[in-house]
């Protein structure tokens, strides 16, 4: 058992510690409080999807950023949770055909949104910042790289979070 004396104030430091920015610039989102850096980290990148007619692109999205199809209104491609540990790899690569599918019989190319991080890895294959406690992680983000790389995405916006990909 811990005691604790009466009268004794306990701090804990939990979660977001500086909520001052309202976020404006996204309807879902609007009045929103968050850390002026994430906030516009977010409005950035709605900007530039409303800009480039992209919002209404369905979106495959991985990384820690699932609540992006939401927040943009794009409707997934696939599941938004992919990197879950129980969004197993032979999961994934049948949504991934699925999306194949529709764009062999006309349908358009998702737009891909990725956390910053794993751009990062594309490029240098750096894994730092990226959430390795799943051993297949980076097997199930190699298929959505390999997709990338067979429908020729190349990156178009990229902010310190998210990047962008058509």
């Amino acid at each position: 058992k811990t005691k604790v004396k009466k009268n004794t104030t306990i701090k804990l430091t939990v979660g977001i510690k500086d909520n001052s920015y309202k976020v404006e610039k996204i309807p879902v989102l609007a009045g929103m409080r968050t850390n002026q850096e994430s906030g516009k980290q977010l409005e950035g990148l709605y900007i530039y999807l409303q800009e480039n007619e992209l919002t209404e692109k369905e979106c495959i999205l991985y990384g820690n950023i699932p609540g992006i199809a939401y927040y943009m209104q794009m409707p997934p491609a696939m599941n938004c949770w992919s990197d879950l540990r129980s969004y197993v790899p032979e999961v994934m690569q049948e949504d991934l055909r699925e999306v194949e599918m529709q764009i062999g019989t006309g349908g358009e190319k998702p737009v891909v949104i990725l956390e910053k991080n794993y751009m990062e890895y594309l490029e240098t294959g750096e894994t730092e910042g990226i959430l390795l406690d799943d051993p297949t992680t980076l097997e199930k983000f190699a298929y959505i790289a390999t997709f990338m790389e067979q429908y020729g995405y190349e990156k178009s916006y990229a902010n310190d979070k998210y990047v962008v990909y058509q």
